[in-house]
C-alpha cells in the first residue's frame, strides 16, 4: 500500500474511530424519542462508475451497485446543529463484458454527520473503512482475487421521509495495476 493510500485510510480510521466514540459517549437515555425511533436499516442501490480508464475500457462505463447498512442506536447532536450517526455497512458492485469482469464486494464501517437535523432535507458527509473483496477476471479467464483495505468518502442529502440520494467515492488498492475504485451514485431508502 502506497504512503498517500496508507495516510488516507489511518485518516478515515480515525473518523471511523472517533465517531463511534463520540456517538456512543454522546448516546444519553433522556434523548428525545425523534432520534430513538430513527430507522436504523438502509437499502440503497445505484451505479457505480470506475475510476480507472483502462477498467472501463474493459468492462464499460457503468456498473449495477447496490448497498445495504444499519446504523446504530446510539446516536449524539450538537446543539441542533449536527447528528452523528455510524454502523455497519456492506457494498457491492460488478459488471461483466467481453470475457472481463470487476466485481467488488466489501464490509466495513461507516458513520455520517448529518446537518440540520431538524429540517425536512439534511444534508449529510462521512466516511467508511472496511475490508474489500476484489474479483477481477480477464478475457484469457484468468483471475485476480485480492482482500484488501478500502475506504470510502460519502455525501448525500436525506428526506425526512427515509428517502435519500448518496454519492461516495471508493479508494482500493489496484488490482494488476488497475484501480477498482470510483463514485457510486445511489438512490436510498432507510426503514
Amino acid at each position: 500500500m502506497s504512503h498517500t493510500r496508507f495516510l488516507l485510510a489511518a485518516g478515515m480510521t480515525a473518523v471511523v474511530a472517533c465517531g463511534t466514540l463520540v456517538t456512543v459517549r454522546g448516546a444519553r437515555a433522556d434523548a428525545p424519542a425523534e432520534n430513538q425511533s430513527e430507522k436504523p436499516i438502509r437499502i440503497q442501490l445505484g451505479v457505480f462508475l470506475p475510476s480507472d480508464h483502462s477498467i472501463r475500457d474493459r468492462t464499460g462505463d457503468a456498473y449495477f451497485s447496490a448497498g445495504l447498512g444499519y446504523d446504530l442506536k446510539a446516536l449524539s447532536r450538537r446543539a441542533d446543529r449536527s447528528e452523528f450517526q455510524s454502523g455497519p455497512y456492506l457494498d457491492f458492485a460488478s459488471r461483466e463484458r467481453g470475457g472481463f469482469q470487476l466485481t467488488d464486494v466489501a464490509v466495513g464501517l461507516q458513520s455520517r454527520v448529518y446537518f440540520a437535523p431538524k429540517s425536512r432535507l439534511r444534508p449529510y458527509v462521512g466516511a467508511g473503512l472496511g475490508g474489500y473483496y476484489i474479483k477481477y477476471r480477464q478475457e484469457n479467464g484468468s483471475d485476480d482475487r485480492k482482500f484488501t483495505l478500502g475506504g470510502k468518502a460519502i455525501l448525500g442529502l436525506q428526506d425526512r421521509s427515509g428517502l435519500y440520494f448518496e454519492t461516495n467515492y471508493t479508494l482500493i488498492e489496484k488490482v494488476r495495476g488497475d484501480l477498482p475504485g470510483g463514485f457510486n451514485l445511489q438512490l436510498g431508502y432507510r426503514f
